[in-house]
């Protein structure tokens, strides 16, 4: 099971599938390729790691990133996953549906990256909250340019919508 999971689905009604058969723009697609750009946008954000503290320096016991827990004496006593080479999008696109999905294999990426609203516990620990680490969802949400992740990708893929409504209006 991934550490983090989150789903964009999108689905078009049968509407759109009479337009799309009049025009030259695949609804599916530009869809697909609205969350594409959300995803990678986001992954390219989570990549970013917020400024070191602390906790990151000598003396130990400290945590190295993308080494692990430096105890006493140099020993390390848990070896960094590296999250932020973890991260992997897929989108996929069939008949009415699209659906992209974001996910980080490190097992530790919950406590980092989770929202309490996610529906998977466990969630990002306090202190990931207390030094600027943004959760996946979060990301995700200011990515798309909305409150809400929906209401985002509808404003992302509002565009192609209007290249298609445009076609019918000559």
């Amino acid at each position: 099971m991934p550490a983090i999971n989150i789903d964009v689905v999108v689905r078009d009604s049968g509407l759109l599938d009479r337009l799309e058969e009049t025009s030259t723009v695949s609804i599916p697609r530009e869809m697909g390729d609205a969350i594409e750009e959300i995803l990678q946008a986001s992954i390219e954000q989570a990549r970013t790691y917020p400024p070191e503290t602390s906790g990151n320096q000598p003396p130990p016991p400290y945590y190295e990133r993308g080494v692990g827990n430096i105890g006493r004496g140099g020993f390390v006593t848990k070896v960094s996953e590296d999250m932020q080479g973890l991260w992997s999008m897929q989108v996929t696109r069939t008949d009415n549906t699209v659906t992209g999905q974001l996910r980080n294999l490190a097992s530790y990426a919950k406590y980092v990256h989770n929202e309490p609203s996610d529906p998977e516990p466990p969630y990002q620990a306090w202190f990931h909250a207390q030094h600027g680490w943004k959760t996946i969802q979060a990301i995700v949400r200011e990515q798309s340019g909305g409150a809400t992740t929906e209401a985002g990708v509808v404003q992302k893929i509002q565009q192609a919508v209007d290249k298609i409504a445009s076609i019918f209006r000559r």
